[in-house]
């Protein structure tokens, strides 16, 4: 038994279910490996963790698993039973979670009588910025002006 978020249907291992069971029509679906298959549909009534009840499946002779429930109507997600659920992360999402992110540095409180030449005048006495604007200055005596960024007084 499979819960598959990326599902939008139910499926039943075809040798399950009772040839009466079947309703004569045939569905379409496109499986997750680029496939595309056309299955038998039957009405069969299942009993899993996820979904009790009548439920219209598709029919497939080799699934991975005998049921598989996807997103059907009155599905349980399973969250009350968290210990059956399993989860992976990429490389990449490892990496990006490993990887620490330096917290902004911002003054609690500016008050209400900050004006433009008032911030300016604490952005060019701030120490953490000294570096920047020293390199900025010096990057626009060494290049043309489409090459380079100004500072600009902006509010």
């Amino acid at each position: 038994m499979l819960r598959n978020t990326g599902c939008s249907t139910a499926v039943i291992r075809r040798n399950l279910v009772r040839d009466e069971k079947l309703t004569g029509k045939e569905e379409i679906c496109l499986l997750t490996d680029g496939t595309v298959r056309q299955t038998l549909v039957a009405e069969v009534e299942i009993n899993t963790q996820f979904f009790s009840g009548q439920v219209t499946a598709v029919c497939m002779d080799k699934p991975l698993y005998d049921v598989i429930t996807g997103n059907i109507n009155n599905v349980n997600d399973g969250q009350q039973d968290e210990t059956k659920l399993q989860g992976v992360m990429t490389r990449a999402q490892v990496l990006k979670q490993e990887k620490s992110q330096m917290p902004l540095k911002v003054i609690e409180n500016l008050g209400d009588d900050i004006t433009r030449d008032k911030l300016t005048e604490l952005q060019q006495k701030d120490a953490s910025l000294k570096k920047l604007m020293e390199k900025a200055e010096m990057d626009t005596k060494h290049k043309t002006t489409a090459e380079y960024f100004t500072m600009k007084n902006f509010v």
